[in-house]
C-alpha cells in the first residue's frame, strides 16, 4: 500500500472508532509506530482536525466527517460472501440486519459493479447442516446479546436445558458471545446459580434486556473454556496420521477436540482433548490403518474391543 492510500485508510479507521492507538494502526498497516506518527502529523498539517489523549490514542474532533465512501468491487464481493456465511451461521435477527446493510452497500456501487455482484452471487453457495427449527425457539437473540455486552446490562432469559429438558427463568450477566460446535453460545454469570454458565442461543425461548447495569470484572473466555475442560475430566488423545489422509483429517478434526499438531516427516502427530473416548474411537475406525493411537492406552484397548465386536457381528 502506498502512502496516499494508507493516509486515506487511516482517516477511515479513525472515523470508525472513538479512539485509535498508534500501535493498532501500525499493526493493521504493517508499518512501524514511527511511520504512523509521521502519517498522523501529515494529516494534521493537511487540515484534518486530530485530537489526542495521553496513554489512550488519537481521534477525529467531533463534527468532522469524511464524504460518503465508495466501496471497491473486491470489498463489495467480500461483503456479499460474508452475507452468504451469515445466513447459515447466525440467527435470524443478526442475519436480517446484515442483509439490510448489504442492500445499502449495493445501492452505492457503480452499475458495472452491481452487475458483477449479481452474476457472482448466483454461483456461490454455503451448505450447512441445520437442526430442525422449533416454533418455541425464535433463534433471533444475537442483537439483544450484543447490546447487553456493549452496555454491561443484565439479561433475563427463558431457557430450556438440552440435558434436563427443564425450562427456567434466570437473570444473567453477559460476558462473551462465542461460536463453536455449529452454534452461537452466550457465556454469562448466572445470578440464579451464582456461577458461570454456557447458554446456547438456539435454546433460548425469550430474552429481555433489564435496566440493571453491572460492573465488568477481569474476564478471560479462553481461561473459562480451559477450566471447564478440566472440570469435565477431559483427556489428552495423541494420534499419528499418515500423510496420505492429512487433507481428509484436516477437514474433520475440529469435531473431535483438535488442539495441536506436529509434522513428524513421515506422519503428522495431532493432539485432541476429549471427554468421550468411545466417540473418537468410532471416527478412528473409519480411517482403518492410516492412524495410530499413541496415547492413552485405554483408547488403544477400546479400538481392539470394537474390532472384535465387528468381527463377531460379521462372523469373520
Amino acid at each position: 500500500m502506498n502512502r496516499v492510500d494508507r493516509l486515506s485508510a487511516i482517516l477511515i479507521h479513525l472515523q470508525s472508532k472513538s479512539v485509535v492507538t498508534a500501535a493498532e494502526l501500525a499493526e493493521r498497516f504493517c508499518v512501524s509506530k514511527r511511520t504512523i506518527y509521521r502519517d498522523l502529523k501529515a494529516l494534521d498539517e493537511a487540515g484534518v482536525p486530530l485530537g489526542g489523549e495521553a496513554g489512550k490514542g488519537y481521534y477525529l474532533v467531533e463534527g468532522y466527517h469524511l464524504p460518503p465512501i465508495m466501496f471497491s468491487r473486491d470489498e463489495a464481493s467480500a461483503f456479499m460472501l460474508a452475507g452468504k456465511l451469515m445466513d447459515k451461521h447466525s440467527d435470524t435477527g443478526i442475519s436480517n440486519e446484515f442483509n439490510s446493510g448489504l442492500f445499502k452497500i449495493r445501492s452505492v456501487l457503480h452499475r458495472n459493479d452491481k452487475e458483477f455482484l449479481q452474476t457472482l452471487e448466483k454461483d456461490i453457495t454455503v451448505f450447512h447442516h441445520e437442526a430442525l427449527k422449533q416454533d418455541d425457539f425464535p433463534d433471533d437473540f444475537i442483537p439483544i446479546v450484543m447490546q447487553a455486552l456493549a452496555e454491561n446490562r443484565v439479561i433475563q432469559l427463558t431457557y430450556r436445558s438440552a440435558y434436563s429438558g427443564q425450562t427456567t427463568k434466570r437473570k444473567v450477566k453477559p460476558l462473551s458471545l462465542v461460536y463453536y460446535s455449529g452454534g452461537w453460545h452466550l457465556i454469562a454469570k448466572c445470578l440464579l446459580r451464582d456461577d458461570y454458565r454456557d447458554f446456547r442461543l438456539d435454546r433460548i425461548k425469550a430474552a429481555e434486556l433489564t435496566n440493571a447495569i453491572f460492573t465488568r470484572k477481569k474476564w478471560d473466555v479462553k481461561q473459562f473454556f480451559s477450566d471447564r475442560m478440566a472440570q469435565q475430566n477431559m483427556q489428552l488423545v495423541r494420534l499419528r496420521f499418515s500423510k496420505d489422509i492429512y487433507s481428509l483429517v484436516s477437514k474433520t478434526r475440529y469435531y473431535f477436540g483438535y488442539v495441536a499438531e506436529k509434522d513428524l516427516g513421515h506422519a503428522v502427530e495431532m493432539d485432541f482433548w476429549v471427554n468421550n473416548l468411545d466417540y473418537i474411537a468410532g471416527w478412528l475406525l473409519s480411517l482403518e490403518n492410516s492412524v495410530t493411537v499413541d496415547e492413552p492406552l485405554e483408547l488403544h484397548q477400546i479400538m481392539i474391543d470394537k474390532i472384535h465386536k465387528l468381527r463377531t457381528h460379521y462372523k469373520i
